[in-house]
């Protein structure tokens, strides 16, 4: 039986862990950018139930637009943080 490799093993928990913090991190741009889309998705969402009448989906919609337009505004926020301290 073959022992396996502690030094691949040490690589792979490393990188899967920096993978790990990279995404709960996001960027300002990023932050930013997904919250315009998160904001748009969710207009045209809440449109779309409208339309249908479905109430259920038009709040999600509205939930959606809420989300983006935070994810903006935290966004902002870090770019705000990062121009103050350089």
């Amino acid at each position: 039986m073959a022992e396996p490799n502690l030094g691949a093993f040490i690589l792979r928990w490393f990188f899967e862990k920096s993978n790990q913090e990279r995404g709960q991190n996001m960027g300002d741009r990023t932050q930013r950018v997904k919250g315009k889309a998160n904001e748009v998705a969710g207009k045209a969402k809440g449109a779309a139930g409208y339309k249908t009448g479905s109430g259920k989906t038009e709040a999600k919609g509205a939930a959606q637009t809420v989300k983006g337009k935070a994810q903006q505004a935290a966004g902002k926020a870090r770019s705000g943080a990062k121009k103050a301290t350089r």
